[in-house]
C-alpha cells in the first residue's frame, strides 16, 4: 500500500476556546487516514491536517471540520 502522505491547511472562521480546538484536533485526528491534526497557539484559526491522500480526500475532512459546526476553507488549495 502506497503512503501519499500530505498535508494541508484548514482556515477556521469562529475562534475556537481551546477545549473546543482539543476536541475538534482529537476527533480529527481519529478518523480512518489522518494523521494529525493541530492549531498554532499564535494562529488558533489555522488548523495543520497531516493525512493519508491514499486514505482520504481533502474535501473529506473539510466536510468532517465543517459537522462540527464551523465554517472552514482549505488554504492555498
Amino acid at each position: 500500500m502506497n503512503n501519499h502522505h500530505v498535508t494541508v491547511v484548514v482556515h477556521i472562521d469562529e475562534e475556537l476556546p481551546l477545549q473546543e480546538r482539543q476536541i475538534l484536533e482529537a476527533d480529527l485526528a481519529g478518523s480512518r487516514g489522518i494523521h494529525t491534526a493541530r492549531t498554532n497557539e499564535q494562529r488558533q484559526h489555522l488548523m495543520l491536517v497531516d493525512y493519508d491522500a491514499g486514505q482520504v480526500h481533502s474535501s473529506q475532512l473539510l466536510n468532517e471540520v465543517r459537522q462540527h459546526g464551523y465554517h472552514a476553507q482549505l488554504v492555498g488549495w
